[in-house]
Parts: structure tokens; sequence; C-alpha cells
């Protein structure tokens, strides 16, 4: 009988650990959007500085990482956004932390691109080519 004991008391402790280990965590949420549409910006990049990991926003532009406790800083980028750094956010462990980031609109100009072609006329295939599209065609 004692035995039975000890052996259910060793399961109910096994089967707490994983319990404990999880609370070790903290969670930070939050939303991605378009500071001046309002409109959720999906699949744009999130990077933890401190852990050099990543994510990506969902396609609502929300995101959730588990992170150890301590301070961390997350880094955005999306194309047509200037890249965002929210800095100092506090990761306590079972707790969630909201950080809605908002980012602006960034546009560069570019040079003007200018695209040339040459057509081949020294192979058979160029040659073909020409013959059929040609308006009069000359067998010789």
């Amino acid at each position: 009988m004692m035995e039975k004991l000890q052996f259910l008391g060793i399961i109910m402790i096994l089967l707490l650990i994983p319990i404990n280990l999880h609370s070790q965590t903290g969670t930070v949420r939050g939303t991605l959007t378009d500071e001046n549409t309002g409109e959720t910006i999906p699949f744009a990049n999130i990077i933890v500085n401190e852990t050099a990991s990543g994510f990506t926003t969902d396609l609502d532009g929300a995101f959730s990482i588990d992170l150890e406790p301590g301070t961390y800083s997350l880094s955005t980028s999306y194309v047509g956004f200037a890249d965002l750094m929210i800095s100092d956010i506090v990761v306590k462990a079972g707790e969630i932390i909201r950080v809605d980031m908002q980012l602006t609109t960034e546009t560069e100009m570019i040079q003007e691109v200018v695209i040339t072609s040459t057509q081949l006329r020294n192979t058979e295939n160029a040659l073909m080519t020409i013959q059929r599209k040609s308006a009069n065609l000359i067998d010789g």
C-alpha cells in the first residue's frame, strides 16, 4: 500500500513539472498597423534583437512570441514602410505584454530605368523568324 502511494506521488510530481516549466516565460503580443490608414500590415518581419530570432505578423497584422523573462527590443521592417525599433520591453514570467506598433510609409525615388534590346540576325532561327514575319516572302 505504501509503495502505491509513493508511486502515485511520483506520478503527480512528474505531471506538475511541465506546468511549472511553461510558466517561466512571458508573452509579447501586439498588432502592426499603418499609421496613416490604420490598416493592419500582414507578413511584416519582426526581430527580437537580443535573441536574433525573428517571426512575421499573421494575415491580420497580429503577432505573439513567448520569451524568457528579461528586457528586449523589437525591430520591425516591411517594404514601403520605415523601419521601427521598440526598446525596453520588460517581459515577466507568466505575464502577457501588449505592444502595438504603427509604421509610417516611406517612399524612395529611384532613377529612370532604360531597357534596350537588340535583335540577333545572324542565326538560322532569327532568319526564319524574320522570313515568317515579312510581308513579302522571297524564296530563293
